[in-house]
């Protein structure tokens, strides 16, 4: 009898759990990108099969400001983060070739230690409905051993979006961009 009882209310909360997640209001105004990291040769098959998620970046606005957050896992780190906003592709800072010049993205930090987490708060001089075309680049390392008691990282270079046929830059990179449209907000 216990047992029974166990399981019915088991199965009770886990159907008040079900019912209440899938009737939670989502939030249309985020944007969620994968985070990849990896050495690749130019969309080589290597690539494709060893890109490595590092973490996501969150994307959202409100009445104020245009948010874009770096979040790392599986104990990543960020050393560097840069990131452009533009309302076209063609403002996003690139060689002649198409490659992007993340030296002059407008928005850099070097993070000194490492973070696992880092958010930029853009001011919002955009009108709800506004396209914006966002490179989101990273540098992440990650503790892999040691050496004489001198810690040893692998280093790679992370992009936001990394897939998709429009998702990428022209140049000869394996560097990508995403989009997101500004959002009404409520004050």
């Amino acid at each position: 009898m216990k047992k029974a009882f166990a399981w019915l209310m088991l199965l009770i909360v886990m159907t008040l759990f079900t019912f209440s997640v899938a009737t939670s209001p989502v939030r249309a105004d985020e944007v969620w990108q994968p985070l990849f990291a990896g050495s690749p040769h130019y969309y080589s098959d290597w690539w494709w099969m060893n890109k490595m998620l590092v973490g996501w970046v969150h994307v959202w606005n409100d009445c104020d400001y245009l948010y874009v957050e770096y979040i790392t896992e599986g104990g990543w780190e960020l050393t560097e983060t840069h990131v452009a906003v533009a309302t076209s592709f063609e403002d996003i800072p690139q060689t002649k070739k198409g490659n992007p010049k993340v030296g002059h993205f407008p928005y850099k930090m070097t993070h000194d230690p490492p973070v696992t987490l880092y958010t930029y708060e853009i001011e919002l001089e955009w009108t709800a409905g506004t396209k914006l075309y966002i490179a989101a680049h990273a540098v992440v390392q990650k503790l892999i051993g040691y050496d004489n008691c001198d810690p040893i990282y692998q280093e790679e270079t992370a992009w936001a979006n990394c897939g998709g046929p429009d998702a990428y830059f022209p140049g000869n990179n394996w560097a990508t961009y995403f989009t997101y449209h500004v959002q009404s907000c409520i004050d």
